[in-house]
């Protein structure tokens, strides 16, 4: 919310096919599946659980609230994103979709 450069990048990303992007998000793609494959895979085997599509969702999920609140200053299943309130609001449901994943 607070950093409006990588608000443009984000959106510059989803907007363009621009080489230095797309390697940003090779990059990224890489460095979560390092995360994935040393510190959450193993807390899921077995499990009926997909935490990289939940994960998946949570981030674009943020991206898109973040994104929106600030082009257009909504509300979003009206919770005011730009706002404290609002914030925790978002915050404590990602906990708890953590928690739940995590369960």
């Amino acid at each position: 919310m607070k950093n409006e450069e990588m608000r443009k990048v984000i959106t510059w990303g989803l907007s363009a096919n621009i080489a230095p992007l797309q390697e940003l998000n090779r990059e990224r793609e890489l460095l979560a599946e390092q995360l994935f494959l040393r510190l959450i895979d193993s807390h899921f085997i077995g499990k009926d659980k997909n935490i990289r599509a939940v994960d998946a969702i949570l981030v674009s999920g943020i991206y898109y609230l973040t994104l929106n609140a600030k082009m257009s200053g909504d509300t979003m299943c009206g919770i005011g994103v730009n706002t404290d309130e609002g914030r925790f609001e978002i915050k404590m449901a990602l906990k708890q979709i953590i928690d739940w994943a995590y369960a």
